[in-house]
């Protein structure tokens, strides 16, 4: 019995870390397929200008922006708390996380993310959750941004959008703006790829600058 134990623990290990190389095959033959395609386009023209070739690099983020649609990133969760059946796991704790046990939401795959796991000390990975479909993303990640803090057995949980890392740093740069906001009870949004939009008494501001979007924060009443 122990060794058949044994053998269904590889098993789950190796298809875990299977789904984790399907995901990351998927961006990366877009990436490659895009890629291609211009390189053609570019030894059919001149050599681009430093404009041309940031547009270019948008269009590949924002493509793989798009392969992560129907992603999120569960943060919090003690490593080894989701056992061997990780989507099984998080189909009965996602429903309980944000008191939205009347809709079926459709798990594709799931893993922890990145593959490595940590040492005791450090902190749980993410796990990336893949859904059926973007509708049940959207779903969860409003959910949650309504229930405001989650928590499973006294730990903490986050749920974000799954982005690009070139998109998630340009997003980052707003946490010092958020922070004041939040403090100062003014509403706001961080909109998609990253850009702040603040409700001001005045009216909306939409900042892609975070130095500018925090000079006018500093300004408000």
């Amino acid at each position: 019995m122990d060794g058949i134990a044994e053998i269904r623990k590889t098993t789950t290990s190796v298809e875990a870390k299977l789904s984790a190389l399907i995901t990351r095959l998927d961006e990366v033959e877009k990436r490659v397929e895009f890629l291609e395609g211009a390189e053609k386009e570019l030894k059919a023209n001149p050599p681009a200008t430093k404009v041309e070739l940031d547009q270019l690099w948008d269009k590949v983020e924002d493509m793989e922006n798009r392969s992560r649609r129907n992603n999120i990133r569960i943060v919090g969760i003690p490593e080894g708390k989701e056992g061997q059946d990780s989507v099984r796991f998080l189909d009965g704790l996602i429903p309980n996380l944000i008191d939205s046990s009347g809709r079926q939401l459709e798990i594709e795959r799931t893993h922890r993310s990145p593959s490595q796991r940590p040492s005791s000390t450090d902190r749980p990975r993410p796990i990336l959750t893949r859904f059926l479909r973007s509708a049940d993303r959207d779903f969860v990640l409003r959910a949650a941004r309504i229930k405001g803090n989650l928590s499973w057995e006294n730990n903490n949980i986050m749920i974000f959008p799954d982005f690009a890392r070139s998109t998630q740093l340009k997003r980052d740069r707003f946490k010092e703006c958020k922070k004041i906001l939040h403090t100062k009870k003014v509403s706001f949004a961080l909109l998609y790829p990253a850009k702040l939009r603040i409700d001001a008494k005045d009216g909306r501001k939409t900042f892609s600058c975070p130095r500018q979007a925090m000079a006018f924060i500093e300004k408000m009443e």
